[in-house]
Formats: structure tokens, sequence, C-alpha cells
């Protein structure tokens, strides 16, 4: 089992794309931007490193379903509190690798800051599934 994340720009249509005349009701269209995807096998290192942090998820969501829906930036920052925790330990993190070989440490730190380091803006949206 895997989570897919991806990343899209939200456009806001405020006028009928075809006549300019402004819309009864604006609508949101959302434009891929980037795609991740990566084994769960690796979420107990996610959750060792938000509760190193201190970080309480909402009741019944897992580390991923926290960051569907947020925008770019509260994505990026909650993102940068994973990762912060991950860099602090590398040792204790890589004796966390599954012992199927599917994921580790390493890859998993390079796949979360290419999604941290992905340009995103207010009007950015975080989609996730897993």
């Amino acid at each position: 089992m895997s989570w897919d994340v991806t990343l899209y720009q939200v456009h806001k249509i405020t006028n009928c794309p075809h006549c300019g005349l402004p819309l009864p009701v604006p609508r949101e269209e959302e434009e891929e931007v980037n795609w991740w995807n990566y084994t769960h096998n690796t979420s107990p290192m996610i959750y060792e490193a938000l509760k190193q942090e201190g970080f309480e998820l909402p009741e019944g969501k897992n580390w991923w379903q926290h960051l569907d829906g947020m925008n770019g930036h509260a994505g990026v920052a909650y993102l940068s509190i994973i990762i912060g925790q991950l860099e602090l330990n590398p040792h204790h993190y890589r004796l966390m690798n599954p012992d199927n070989g599917w994921g580790d440490y390493d890859s998993l730190l390079a796949t979360l800051c290419s999604m941290r380091d992905e340009p995103v803006n207010k009007d950015s949206r975080w989609h996730v599934s897993g």
C-alpha cells in the first residue's frame, strides 16, 4: 500500500470562459502541479517525528489525511515539521527502515523534501489518498 499526494494550483473562476459574463455561482478549477507516491511502510517514522515534535494529529486522522485539503503554505509548514525531526536523528530513523525493503529513511526524506520544496502559494491545495 502507498499514499499519493498531488499538489494543485486552484483557479477561481468568476466569469464565464465563453461569454465573459459573471457566473451566478463562482467555481474553482484545479490544475495539477506535481504528484508524489510513497509506501506506507515508512509511516512509523513520520508518526515518530510528529510525536517527537509534540504534534498531535486530530482524532482518527492519519498523518497523510491531515495534509489532505491544506493550502500550499500550511502543507509546507506541516511537512517542514516532519522533515525537521527526521533530520535531527537520521540514525534513529534508519533503524526503523522496513525489513521488507519497501521504502527507507533516505528515500522517504528525499520524497518529503521534494514535496516541501515545490513552489506553492495561497491558491495551492494538497490532495492526498492512501
